[in-house]
């Protein structure tokens, strides 16, 4: 008995918050940030990078594609700037990728508040004309600790 009280009363609160606040949103993606947060690229290296609003396709947090973002989500046209040494992207604005120069190789440090932070070494050391575009995905930011032309730092 009691056990079904408390059932009941839970959800009672639950359908009034629903009534008072609405469904919760659901995560998604696009131009703008989910609500866990929004994803970014913050430049600790020593040389400049560039980003990109938007990941045009499928994948998870730090895959990387050749191919170069184009795509325009939710009537928001793709967006490239670059950040200089010590910046990075807004922390309120979602910007999805960063691209590692061809001959070139970044050491990254992806963090999250939610999940565990990790380090990924992306090696385009060998290539002369081919980039990578990494997918940093919402609430995680990426943090390129190093770069180097011709081989790894």
């Amino acid at each position: 008995m009691r056990r079904s009280l408390k059932s009941a009363a839970v959800l009672a609160a639950s359908a009034i918050a629903v009534v008072l606040f609405g469904p919760a949103p659901v995560a998604q993606a696009g131009a703008n940030c989910s609500i866990l947060g929004c994803s970014g690229t913050q430049n600790d290296s020593q040389y400049s990078i560039t980003v990109y609003r938007h990941w045009c396709g499928g994948g998870n947090n730090a895959d990387g594609t050749t191919a170069k973002p184009t795509c325009k989500l939710d009537g928001v046209a793709q967006q490239e700037a670059t950040r200089a040494p010590g910046t990075g992207t807004s922390p309120n604005v979602d910007w999805d990728v960063f691209r590692v120069d061809a001959g070139w190789c970044y050491k990254v440090r992806f963090k999250s508040p939610y999940h565990t932070d990790f380090d990924h070494t992306y090696n385009m050391s060998g290539t002369t004309s081919v980039a990578l575009y990494v997918k940093v995905s919402d609430d995680w930011r990426a943090h390129v600790m190093s770069q180097k032309y011709g081989s790894c730092p």
